[in-house]
């Protein structure tokens, strides 16, 4: 006499449920509703609205170093009515510095958030 082991099916269905919603999520990456392209059109819109954004304040501080004599250089912070006043050369290049930096960072970060994205 020969026995079969036979799975019980709640054994299979456990077995089929994680392919199942990994073929699911594939499904809907790949092949989007009108809805989730539309709603991923305008993420992709916010994120090129502040790419630009980024790119715009990049020129203006680039304009400003073009500007710099050295001499009568200013920067104030405000916040509010309250403003903070920064004369001294030293400390305006090393703000100057983070700032670029930071810029350039972000951008980056936006460039390659915008090159992977898809709608």
């Amino acid at each position: 006499m020969s026995t079969k082991t036979v799975k019980a099916p709640s054994a299979q269905k456990k077995n089929a449920t994680p392919k199942t919603d990994a073929v699911a999520k594939v499904k809907s990456i790949l092949n989007p509703t009108a809805d989730q392209r539309i709603k991923r059109l305008a993420n992709f819109e916010k994120m090129a609205d502040r790419h630009r954004k980024l790119e715009q304040k990049r020129d203006e501080l680039n304009s400003f170093n073009v500007s710099v004599d050295g001499i009568n250089e200013k920067m104030v912070l405000q916040s509010g009515s309250a403003t903070f006043e920064i004369s001294n050369t030293q400390v305006i290049a090393e703000l100057k510095n983070v700032v670029e930096t930071t810029l350039e960072s972000l951008l980056e970060k936006s460039e390659k958030e915008i090159v992977e994205f898809e709608i």
